[in-house]
């Protein structure tokens, strides 16, 4: 299982015990329930900070997945605040991202132009525009 998993999360096929790059490759498998619990104890282990936001992202997703967009919004804001923190601006970018796709959108809330904000700021932050990230905004996550 642990080479499907490296093959599934290295472009190279190169070793890897990074537990975000485990716990994304069980979400993309649909285990949530080996997903959410690697993710966990990503976060509980790991001290570098895009380990972190990916393990929260990744608990947004299965979250969101079993209707519970409350804890997926919860974990989204705390993968953006962990990023905004220490200037990992394109991971804060990328969580509220995710959180427009995955709660927002879902929710067909009012709160699109709120997380459209939020996006802005997080590219501004890098000297860019939204119109520099289009294609990465537009990128669906599909699991």
């Amino acid at each position: 299982m642990r080479r499907l998993l490296v093959y599934l999360t290295s472009g190279e096929g190169g070793d890897s015990t990074v537990p975000d790059e485990e716990a994304l490759a069980f979400m993309r498998l649909g285990k949530n329930e080996e997903a959410e619990a690697t993710a966990q104890g990503g976060l509980a282990e790991a001290k570098k900070v895009p380990t972190r936001v990916e393990c929260h992202r990744v608990l947004g997703v299965v979250a969101a997945r079993r209707g519970d967009l409350k804890e997926a919004e919860a974990s989204f804001l705390a993968g953006m605040e962990e990023a905004l923190d220490t200037g990992a601006y394109l991971l804060e970018l990328l969580c509220a991202r995710d959180l427009k796709q995955f709660v927002v959108e879902k929710s067909q809330g009012q709160a699109v132009g709120v997380v459209d904000a939020m996006i802005s700021a997080a590219a501004r932050r890098m000297n860019k525009t939204t119109a520099d990230f289009d294609a990465l905004l537009a990128k669906r996550r599909g699991w």
